[in-house]
């Protein structure tokens, strides 16, 4: 903030010239220690001298604007209060872009405020959990400094007149465009008309085509040193990255969804998170009929050895996809805690190698991450929502929030086919899918093998009702066509990279090297075995055969059904040619390795 700062006037000369009121020099003075003028305080008088009613505030984040801005519209609005007998109140509006800012806002009043004058938050009448409390406000004689947000201001429209609002400032108005804000914005600004003197902060540009007028624009530029020291520092800071989309509805927010994990937008192990386990079954049922295959759900109701089962397929990389609510990590908390008690060694049993993070209609505040490593991204599925606009927000003020690259005109053309099955899915048929997991745990159980042994016709009629309840899902279900997603889908960046990068659709994995050691050996039984076949007669002798030359051994993966990079390839055995022409055929073979057929594992 010393960059821009005029120190060539001290702060009581300034507000002398200007006619500041004695009260707030003094209390500007002593508690925040300004010593001197900010460049935007001395815009704002040169904009109030040719009697202009709106001025955009275009200044860097750490040059004063909000306490210029509130500062200079205070001493205003001290200046022209007005007398008892008005029939509306007298009220300097403060709109902040988010809650957290508008209680820095109070709290920042608070120390300069003084005499009779009263501050009524809005926030605090409309809570986020939508207990709304009944709005009082102070009587018309007083004057009242009001803070809201765009949000809350909408839900005073019929309540408040608007001619009682004479000075305005809506800050940081660049935000608004985060979680589509922009009518919010420009309803407000509509509505309040009469005011005295309106400052918006934010670039000109952006707020101008908001508003749709022109504005008188103080614009303050960023220091170049501070440029090029910003510069130095961003590539030092190593920061997962947090991408967020922010859905109109419920179709767009699946939209985004399938389409994320269908693209292979997100390449690697990815960690999904929901709130609780009806939308854990919603989420499978969607996966599965949208021919997404490599996912595995996570309940936290599971016995202990399925649960650690399920974590550790995931770890190997047999499972792309886990789909898990935070009870998750409770879970490996509980299990840190008894190894901790039984050995001094703590034996580490969690979430290894996750590559991406996606938080579907999930706070991500409400987790503690302590077990996740080396996340590289982190993705907010979420409704366009107060709250969520809030979280948001909070996120973009660490800047280390970006929004997701993914146009939404885009991603529209998915819409008839995902609106189909999301509408299909019903809550009747999640609490059938949750039945029937519920009783093919009961099934497979070990504890009840030998009740299952003593008593045949239980376990027939257990097997029948998990045939019903199968038939039940599957009857009237609506599921995507499994393969590729066709060429007039794809969104346009898709098929750009398509066509100026060719994807292999097979590359080798080599899986043994060749040891020069063992091939010395065989020379050497080579030669004995030619030294023993010349003692034979000419009927018995041993024909050479044309041995192929052994070097290192590959494995052929297909890249349209597996990520070599999730699978460990000296685990997997080799088919045999043999093997190979009978699989390529529709010959049986007498063990088949389903496993492999399923990824699509050849040998060279």
């Amino acid at each position: 903030m010393d960059q821009y700062i005029d120190t060539q006037i001290s702060l009581k000369a300034f507000c002398k010239q200007y006619k500041f009121h004695e009260k707030l020099v003094k209390q500007v003075s002593e508690i925040l220690n300004l010593n001197h003028p900010t460049l935007i305080m001395q815009n704002l008088q040169e904009i109030i001298k040719h009697k202009k009613k709106s001025a955009c505030i275009d200044a860097p984040k750490n040059s004063g604007r909000t306490i210029s801005c509130i500062l200079t519209l205070f001493n205003l609005f001290l200046k022209s209060q007005k007398s008892q007998n008005e029939d509306c109140g007298d009220y300097l509006l403060i709109v902040s872009a988010s809650r957290d800012k508008s209680i820095k806002v109070y709290n920042l009043l608070k120390k300069i405020i003084f005499d009779d004058i009263e501050i009524v938050d809005l926030n605090n009448f409309y809570p986020l959990n939508g207990q709304q409390v009944e709005l009082v406000l102070p009587p018309q004689d007083k004057p009242v400094i009001i803070l809201s947000t765009l949000h809350t201001i909408q839900k005073v429209k019929g309540i408040i007149p608007e001619e009682s609002f004479n000075y305005c400032l809506f800050d940081d108005c660049n935000l608004a465009e985060i979680y589509g804000g922009n009518d919010l914005l420009a309803d407000a600004a509509n509505w309040i008309t009469q005011s005295k003197f309106t400052i918006f902060v934010g670039q000109e540009q952006t707020i101008e085509k908001i508003i749709g007028k022109s504005l008188t624009v103080a614009k303050i530029e960023e220091n170049e040193e501070i440029q090029h020291i910003q510069q130095d520092q961003e590539p030092n800071q190593k920061q997962d990255t947090i991408y967020y989309f922010l859905s109109k509805d419920e179709i767009q927010q699946y939209i985004t969804f399938y389409v994320t994990l269908k693209l292979h937008l997100m390449q690697g192990k990815t960690l999904i998170l929901v709130n609780d386990i009806s939308q854990l079954y919603q989420v499978q049922l969607f996966l599965s009929r949208c021919q997404i295959d490599k996912f595995q759900i996570y309940n936290h109701q599971n016995p202990k050895s399925l649960k650690y089962y399920i974590l550790s397929i995931f770890n190997t990389g047999v499972v792309q996809y886990l789909v898990a609510t935070q009870e998750i990590f409770e879970d490996i908390k509980q299990y840190h805690e008894r190894q901790n008690k039984k050995t001094l060694k703590n034996q580490e049993y969690t979430l290894k190698k996750v590559d991406n993070l996606i938080y579907f209609d999930f706070n991500p505040f409400h987790l503690e991450n302590k077990y996740i490593q080396e996340v590289s991204t982190q993705l907010l599925i979420l409704p366009n929502t107060e709250q969520n606009s809030e979280i948001v927000l909070n996120l973009t003020n660490q800047s280390r929030c970006k929004e997701f690259p993914l146009k939404i005109n885009e991603i529209e053309a998915f819409r008839y086919r995902i609106s189909d099955v999301v509408n299909n899915i019903s809550k009747h048929q999640v609490k059938i899918a949750e039945e029937l997991d519920f009783k093919k745990k009961i099934l497979k159980s070990k504890d009840l093998a030998e009740y299952m042994l003593k008593n045949p016709k239980e376990k027939a009629l257990l097997q029948d009702q998990i045939i019903r309840l199968k038939q039940q899902l599957t009857k009237f279900a609506v599921s995507l066509p499994s393969g590729s997603v066709p060429d007039y889908l794809l969104p346009e960046f898709i098929l750009k990279q398509r066509k100026a990068e060719p994807q292999q659709s097979r590359i080798r994995v080599l899986v043994d090297v060749e040891d020069k050691n063992i091939d010395k050996i065989r020379k050497k039984r080579q030669i004995m075995n030619q030294l023993h076949n010349t003692d034979l007669m000419p009927q018995d002798e041993i024909k050479e055969e044309d041995a192929k030359p052994k070097g290192n051994r590959y494995v052929t993966v297909d890249l349209e059904q597996e990520n070599p990079e999730l699978v460990d390839a000296s685990r997997l055995k080799i088919i045999s040619s043999r093997k190979l022409w009978k699989l390529k055929h529709g010959f049986k073979l007498k063990k088949r390795n389903k496993r492999l057929e399923k990824k699509g594992i050849f040998s060279s």
